[in-house]
């Protein structure tokens, strides 16, 4: 799923400096200081959730908006209504949004639409619709639904189905804010986020309850749990007092949900939340808060792994954001508005440590610098890291593919040299045949590597995703997708899946997966 948003006149992004990013699967980043505009972003999703609604097939408000007419509209978790529209100015909030063309449909589709919202008494909106990007007065056409394409004058058929999904999906989303420690404050939700009494009945429910598949969700919560904090038992009940509070067993030692960090119940209440709904996108306020470092790579994953498209994410720290995310927006304040713009990445990795104050790394028991091809590797490497129980000893660092495996280098790991001595490198080896040659850049990085002793490995096969098995492939994707050859192409299989998910691939796979190869003897060595 993919689509460009464009926003005018909502909150602090004012029409000369409209709000313009794109929507799509994996995590998305927006990186500024406080009271930059980072989390009215998140929240411009859960605001107009209910107008979302409106959107998620061929119901009589699409069909007053196709027609011309004007839709009343209210904002959801706003007092009051008009403060989401720009103090700077009394124009219209403008919504303008690009769909990505799936390949699959050759029909006209519906390529683009933009929406008014106009500030009065009654806040109302009103569309114009574009199919294949022309407009197409709706007014003075007679039209009608019909499997979710739109019969016009009954000359020609516009397909609805990919403006539908999106809607469906941003209505299915949530929105959790940073502050997320409310687990013993009475009952209700705060945002998308169940707390106190209601998430306790809620999680009592799903682990005790007749539903086999609810009480399999908690499961594999208490399991990711247990797995990310490397405890050998753990067990989350809700007490039998009034459902009050969680009762944690910790490898035979038992606490009230109070008695325990902050950290530990973040994960609880999050995670929870998040299997208990199985959001589309899940859009969260500083994930980084009440973590240290060498959890919030963690963290970060195996919420994803609750949400069927992905995360976005405000954030202070450049260097999660570096870390893990596939896209990254800046947002700075100029008075009073916000700008937000593309984080263009730079190549110098010894400013990237600095960022991810690695200092403060080491004092934490990290010692050693991993260097893989980006930030999708970050991700995956994590998975294997994670098995041999050596993901809190290592910082795993991006090189951005050919941006930085090249021969031109040497200054930038001379400067990650001086800040540790224990600096790695995994590569792709690229290689379409085992008996070929690495290409010249990638050699020429390989000898920089050994000059600066810098150990390097580069893969046998391909690259990484050539060491995914079959089960763990056909799990994440399905019985139609199989395992490539030592040297084939992802981009050339006949049923090729996103890079971006080779990381959940990894997660579905355990050693013996990987026993015995020169990807799993390098990670050893570390």
């Amino acid at each position: 799923m993919k689509a460009e948003f464009i926003i005018k006149n909502y909150r602090c992004f004012e029409d000369g400096h409209p709000l313009r990013f794109i929507l799509e699967d994996g995590f998305t980043a927006f990186v500024g200081p406080n009271n930059c505009g980072k989390s009215s972003i998140l929240k411009f999703f859960h605001e107009f959730r209910n107008f979302w609604s409106y959107l998620t097939g061929p119901t009589g408000n699409i069909q007053n908006l196709l027609a011309g007419r004007t839709v009343p509209l209210n904002f959801q978790s706003v007092i009051d209504q008009s403060e989401i529209f720009c103090d700077s100015n009394n124009r219209d909030i403008l919504i303008e949004i690009d769909l990505d063309r799936p390949d699959h449909i050759n029909s006209p589709q519906i390529s683009k639409v933009v929406f008014y919202i106009s500030k009065s008494t009654t806040i109302t909106v009103k569309a114009e619709f574009y199919a294949d990007g022309n407009f197409i007065d709706y007014t003075k056409n007679e039209f009608k639904f019909k499997d979710n394409k739109l019969n016009i004058s009954e000359k020609y058929d516009v397909d609805f189905s990919p403006f539908f999904e999106i809607f469906n999906s941003l209505h299915r989303s949530v929105y959790y804010p940073s502050f997320r420690n409310l687990i013993n404050v009475g009952a209700g939700s705060y945002f998308d986020i169940n707390i106190g009494t209601s998430f306790i009945s809620q999680w009592h429910e799903w682990s005790v309850g007749s539903n086999k598949n609810a009480n399999n969700v908690i499961k594999k919560v208490i399991e990711n749990i247990r797995g990310i904090f490397r405890y050998e038992q753990l067990e989350i009940l809700s007490s039998t007092q009034n459902l009050n509070t969680l009762q944690i067993y910790i490898d035979g030692k038992s606490y009230k949900l109070q008695e325990i960090g902050s950290g530990i119940a973040q994960f609880i209440l999050v995670l929870g939340n998040a299997a208990l709904n199985q959001p589309s996108f899940i859009m969260i306020d500083e994930p980084e808060l009440n973590l240290h470092p060498s959890l919030q790579l963690d963290f970060l994953t195996a919420l994803t792994s609750y949400s069927k498209n992905g995360i976005l994410f405000a954030t202070h720290s450049i260097g999660l954001a570096r870390a893990i995310a596939d896209k990254i927006y800046s947002v700075r304040k100029d008075g009073k508005r916000s700008i937000l713009s593309k984080f263009e990445q730079t190549g110098n990795l010894s400013e990237f440590l600095g960022e991810l104050s690695f200092s403060s790394f080491r004092e934490l028991g990290f010692d050693k610098i991993l260097l893989v091809e980006g930030v999708n590797e970050v991700k995956t490497i994590q998975q294997f890291l994670r098995l041999l129980k050596k993901d809190h000893e290592i910082v795993i660092l991006p090189l951005g593919g050919n941006q930085m495996i090249n021969g031109g280098v040497e200054h930038e790991l001379s400067e990650i040299k001086r800040i540790s001595n224990n600096v790695f490198a995994l590569i792709d080896s690229e290689k379409e045949a085992k008996d070929l040659k690495l290409s010249s850049e990638r050699e020429a990085f390989r000898k920089i590597c050994e000059n600066l002793d810098i150990k390097t490995h580069v893969l046998e096969r391909r690259a990484i995703e050539n060491y995914f098995t079959d089960n763990a492939i056909k799990a994440v994707k399905g019985d139609k997708y199989k395992a490539l050859g030592s040297f084939e192409k992802l981009e050339k299989s006949p049923m090729p899946w996103a890079k971006g998910e080779n990381w959940r691939i990894a997660h579905k796979m355990i050693l013996d997966d990987i026993e015995e190869t020169d990807l799993l003897n390098f990670l050893k060595q570390l």
